[in-house]
């Protein structure tokens, strides 16, 4: 993670963006039950996907069209869901 000091360029990017994500309006991030991060982002054919979450800068492998939406377009919101919750029911 870069820091701030007097000798500084602000405007230097952080490395472990991806320079697509700099570029869209941001929305929802939600957990899944994978234990990823979703990032929803506007008018996106994919959903971005932090791997690691708990993990800093470039370990937490973020990748940009982690999850295609089969032609479809994101917004700014994911879906809702009841984060514990099973979906193999018995």
């Amino acid at each position: 993670m870069a820091h701030v000091t007097a000798k500084s360029n602000l405007h230097q990017p952080r490395p472990y963006l991806s320079p697509p994500i700099l570029n869209r309006k941001i929305g929802a991030i939600q957990r899944g039950p994978d234990k990823r991060l979703y990032v929803a982002r506007e008018d996106n054919p994919a959903l971005g996907v932090i791997q690691f979450p708990d993990s800093l800068g470039k370990a937490s492998r973020y990748v940009d069209e982690g999850v295609k939406l089969g032609g479809r377009r994101s917004k700014l919101g994911l879906p809702t869901f009841v984060v514990g919750a099973s979906l193999n029911k018995e």
